[in-house]
């Protein structure tokens, strides 16, 4: 019996070794990007949900201090990455951990104020009397929560 040759001008089937390597190659590329793209994606999400759990606690403790009518402070643990919420008697009213172990990993906290605090007054206005930066950061991508003496916040990218 003969072999069985192709004729000229017949159609081969299937992929060659190097056809399938080069497939191969431009998968691996494309999964490269896409993770990569993701995980930056994945940390600025993080530093977002961060900052606007922040804005929303430097409101609430604003609220407090108005409605109970007395000083009311955030003050941070710069260190452990998380804060507290207390009135003038130390009695704590909400906490929040932004450390590994919390909801909103970060790996910098630092309120740039007198104490790592905020402190508002019973009209619901800043102590300090000057608008008071916070950043919050993490693998290098950074925030600023900027709180005015109103107490109003204003969420921005770190330089």
């Amino acid at each position: 019996m003969r072999g069985h040759r192709l004729s000229p001008g017949t159609a081969q089937e299937g992929f060659t070794l190097v056809e399938l390597l080069i497939v191969i190659a431009m998968f691996s590329i494309l999964v490269g990007v896409g993770y990569r793209g993701y995980h930056q994606f994945n940390e600025s999400t993080i530093v977002d949900q961060a900052a606007r759990a922040l804005s929303s606690d430097v409101t609430l403790a604003r609220s407090y201090a108005i409605r109970r009518s007395s000083n009311v402070s955030l003050v941070a643990d710069e260190g452990a990455r998380s804060y507290v919420i207390r009135d003038a008697s130390g009695t704590v009213l909400a906490r929040e951990d932004m450390s590994s172990t919390g909801d909103t990993p970060l790996t910098l906290l630092d309120i740039q104020a007198d104490g790592d605090s905020l402190t508002f007054n019973s009209r619901g206005i800043l102590t300090s009397g000057s608008t008071v930066e916070i950043q919050l950061g993490r693998n290098g991508l950074t925030k600023h929560v900027d709180v005015s003496p109103l107490g109003r916040t204003r969420i921005a990218y770190g330089l």
